[in-house]
């Protein structure tokens, strides 16, 4: 069954579904799971929607993150992987927004690559501007083909509204700097920072099967296929691929 988490109710709703998936155990492991400091965070424009149904038999949750990534949905989204990454062997992520904040959706990334989840965007989902950044950090990344889009990072007009010319040419690119780092620790190549650069942030160029695996947001992680190989922890397509609870906003 597909959830919606509520700000402030989420821990409450992973407790119980998956106290019900192990028959009442494991609550105590989640109560005691690290917590985001996202607590007076604003409220979200998008959606962070969670199943657990799969976690007893194979030790799979499916995350799904729809609409606008802002600071809201970052911190539902870092709390609900925390929440179950003690029970869940592997986390699906599934991603179908058409972008938002740079800095929340790295961090999202951040979470994401700690938690050696998967990322993924199906062919009634899209995933454009700051999606890509999450997309980027899945130890496994699955991509369906023109359904990927990107740009040169757009930051929110505020922060650079009081500046001089040269104060915002100058933070600009501290922030790109931000991102091409972020890229790098995920083991994307230079090539994707560069071909994002020469998009303007008004448009965006939807990527084909080619070049999502070329630029490295299609394919795994070296580390995660040798454990995947070694632990023969196999998920079977109907899990992996479970409908697309809502199109995005």
């Amino acid at each position: 069954m597909v959830r919606p988490i509520a700000r402030l109710a989420w821990i409450a709703v992973i407790l119980a579904v998956v106290a019900l998936a192990h028959g009442g155990k494991g609550s105590r492991d989640i109560a005691s799971t690290e917590r985001s400091e996202c607590k007076s965070s604003p409220a979200s424009d998008g959606q962070v929607l969670v199943n657990t149904d799969f976690i007893a038999k194979y030790g799979v949750a499916k995350i799904w993150i729809v609409g606008k990534i802002d600071q809201g949905a970052a911190c539902d989204a870092i709390d609900v992987m925390r929440g179950l990454f003690q029970d869940a062997r592997t986390i699906l992520l599934s991603l179908n927004s058409p972008g938002g904040n740079v800095a929340a959706a790295m961090q999202i990334g951040e979470e994401v690559r700690k938690r050696g989840a998967w990322t993924m965007v199906d062919d009634d989902s899209a995933c454009a501007s700051a999606c890509p950044l999450i997309l980027a950090a899945g130890v496994r990344r699955i991509a369906a083909e023109h359904r990927v889009g990107i740009h040169r990072p757009y930051f929110e007009p505020s922060m650079f509204a009081s500046l001089s010319r040269e104060a915002a040419s100058a933070k600009y690119e501290a922030r790109s700097r931000e991102v091409k780092a972020y890229l790098s620790r995920m083991g994307m190549p230079d090539e994707l920072f560069e071909l994002m650069l020469r998009q303007p942030s008004d448009g965006v160029l939807w990527l084909d099967n080619f070049q999502l695996t070329r630029l490295g947001l299609e394919g795994n992680d070296p580390a995660y296929d040798e454990w995947v190989s070694a632990r023969k922890h196999a998920i079977p397509d109907d899990v992996i691929w479970p409908k697309n609870p809502a199109p995005s906003h």
